[in-house]
């Protein structure tokens, strides 16, 4: 209802939405997009397959599921994907990883020692959000930028993260946390601490339009997620 709304009163005044958050600070906006696999080789052609799109960054899950205790045999096979996809696009390319909740705050800090050799743009969700302390803890020990924030709703959990210094990149999404205006304070919120922004958006081609309005007039945006077209349901 909200996206709507800003859409009326922007078409009102016959201008685009970033008009009326108070104009744009850049023209340009970077993106990444999913990759998908299973064995390295295969990570290893979907992440040519993006760059053969267009996309100068992906972002993926090497992980399988686990409980309390750390399996080096696991962590070796996360670092053989990782590996893969480095070697496919680069050092130029942004190579994000997702945690996506399956860890452990234990495996997680021992999974990050397998990934921080390869230049990782930034570690989202390296365990749940809901245990802050727990996040912070991750934080300090990874030596690798934290995001989080794709399951929070509206500015007052983030607002808790930033106070426990538990993340470094905030992905607020326009559809969960609250709507244009509230991402737009929590992105403020976010500069205060010198924490940048790179909005969860898995969806639509129209939330990625409403995204984008966000994107160019955030100082402290890094960054911002695309549904790849030919990915899995």
């Amino acid at each position: 209802m909200e996206h709507a709304l800003w859409d009326i009163k922007a078409r009102a005044f016959d201008v685009p939405v970033w008009q009326l958050l108070g104009g744009r600070v850049r023209d340009r906006i970077r993106a990444y997009a999913w990759i998908h696999g299973g064995e390295p080789a295969s990570y290893h052609d979907d992440a040519l397959a993006r760059l053969d799109e267009g996309f100068r960054a992906v972002k993926f899950t090497p992980f399988e599921g686990t409980n309390a205790g750390y399996s080096m045999a696991h962590g070796r096979r996360v670092e053989e994907r990782v590996s893969a996809v480095r070697k496919a696009v680069g050092d130029e390319i942004g190579m994000a990883i997702d945690g996506h909740g399956l860890l452990s705050p234990i495996n997680a800090m021992e999974m990050a020692k397998h990934i921080v050799p390869y230049g990782v743009l930034f570690f989202e969700e390296p365990a749940l959000p809901e245990h802050l302390d727990a996040m912070a803890d991750i934080r300090r020990t990874a030596r690798i930028l934290i995001a989080t924030g794709e399951r929070l709703f509206t500015r007052y959990p983030f607002k808790e993260l930033l106070v426990k210094e538990a993340v470094d990149i905030i992905q607020a999404d326009v559809g969960n946390a609250g709507g244009i205006l509230e991402v737009y304070k929590i992105a403020a919120m976010d500069e205060a601490f010198y924490v940048t922004m790179a909005p969860h958006n898995p969806w639509s081609p129209l939330s990625t339009a409403i995204s984008l309005h966000l994107d160019a007039v955030i100082p402290n945006f890094l960054i911002q997620e695309i549904p790849t077209a030919l990915a899995p349901p």
